[in-house]
């Protein structure tokens, strides 16, 4: 959900529905990461998605907790005009650091 969402916000950057499913998928994103689950929620590198796909992976695999909440935070941060309307958005962003 978040690697579709984010390609399809390069042709729709002020679609606020894309973004809302962003910024809560990256949230639950950022869980499996703390958590070490990450594999359950997403599948392994496969030549049958596309590249930018894989690379996403990777770059979720190299990425410790603490940058991956901290780069889900500044998505948050960027958008919080655009997002802060739906309550689960709103939720996740006066949670963050609680």
């Amino acid at each position: 959900m978040v690697f579709y969402s984010l390609s399809a916000l390069q042709k729709f950057p002020e679609n606020t529905y894309l973004l809302k499913h962003a910024a809560t998928a990256l949230n639950h994103l950022q869980k499996a990461v703390k958590n070490h689950t990450v594999q359950d929620f997403i599948p392994i590198e496969s030549d049958e998605l596309p590249e930018a796909y894989n690379q996403f992976l990777r770059l979720i695999d190299r990425t410790t907790y603490v940058e991956f909440r901290r780069l889900v935070y500044q998505f948050l941060q960027r958008y919080s005009s655009k997002i802060m309307s739906y309550p689960e958005v709103k939720t996740i962003y006066e949670n963050y650091y609680k």
